[in-house]
């Protein structure tokens, strides 16, 4: 409703199917990020948006994949990570 838009129209424009029937923004960067880098959605951001980039789960293990491909696109995430890794020495 924030896109005043039916969903079914938003998965059409926006979104992919994954193989365990999630649904992702198909096109990087998210077309729902502005020219200054805030997101036009903010308010109305699905659970993913929101719980990015996902390195305050307790089974971090468990997406670390995920994890990874995040560190390509995300300096945050890397910083995180760099984090991580100097607390386990």
């Amino acid at each position: 409703l924030h896109l005043k838009m039916q969903p079914s129209v938003v998965i059409d424009k926006y979104l992919t199917k994954e193989p365990d029937g999630s649904y992702v923004v198909a096109s990087s960067p998210c077309p729902f990020l502005q020219s200054d880098n805030y997101c036009s959605i903010y308010p109305a951001r699905p659970a993913a948006c929101r719980e990015y980039p996902h390195t305050n789960r307790k089974k971090m293990h468990q997406i670390i994949d995920l994890t990874i491909k995040n560190v390509a696109v995300c300096p945050a995430v890397q910083q995180i990570l760099q984090r991580i890794e100097t607390s386990l020495r």
